[in-house]
């Protein structure tokens, strides 16, 4: 799934941004009722799982700002506090600010949002960061680089917030974890024992 075929995902920063748009589009869509949501665990709504991957590909879930696209990062640091707090009105007003940001800033929103599609993405964005920024040793500061926000996106998308197994994908659920453990403890070398797993297991898809 990792390969570079050109039906492979975009995951360049821009198609970061068009993922989570995607994601924030097909949320919005189904005009969620997010007070009725299961939040935590395999049986969370995948509509949490959603919001979180695409606030964090938006910088939200590291403190980190996107070069001109600074709405989408707040609206995705909004999109975890309200997860956090289990804050419904935080959780609402975060999804509707993204996706009125992704129209006002004519970010085309793209990608497979299915479950299969959100695997992929994260595979390959695991992949990309591999590739793109080296060991996390020579990373530089939550933050400021984006390095750390994207390896939590790869969490996200594969349910390590809410502690969501995905039943399909048991072993990338089980990496996914271990890799959103390695970045709150910022263990640089769990965190590249934690990106070799992922990559392994999607090879295996």
């Amino acid at each position: 799934m990792t390969g570079c075929s050109s039906g492979d995902p975009d995951v360049t920063h821009e198609g970061q941004v068009s993922y989570a748009c995607a994601l924030a589009a097909h949320v919005a869509e189904q005009d969620p009722d997010m007070a009725a949501w299961t939040m935590i665990g395999d049986d969370a709504d995948p509509m949490v799982r959603e919001i979180l991957a695409m606030g964090s590909l938006a910088g939200g879930s590291a403190g980190f700002e996107l070069d001109e696209h600074a709405e989408l990062s707040d609206a995705g640091k909004a999109v975890f506090e309200g997860v956090s707090r289990i804050d419904f009105d935080t959780m609402q007003t975060g999804l509707d600010d993204f996706d009125a940001a992704c129209d006002s800033l004519s970010v085309s929103a793209e990608g497979d949002v299915s479950d299969e599609g959100q695997i992929r993405f994260g595979c390959d964005l695991a992949a990309h960061v591999v590739e793109e920024h080296g060991p996390a040793e020579s990373w530089g500061s939550l933050g400021e680089e984006h390095a750390w926000h994207e390896v939590m996106s790869v969490g996200a998308l594969f349910g390590a917030p809410i502690g969501q197994e995905l039943a399909d994908y048991p072993d990338i659920s089980a990496a996914g974890r271990d890799l959103y453990m390695a970045v709150s403890t910022l263990d640089t070398q769990a965190l590249d024992g934690g990106l070799e797993a992922v990559v392994d297991e999607c090879e295996q898809l």
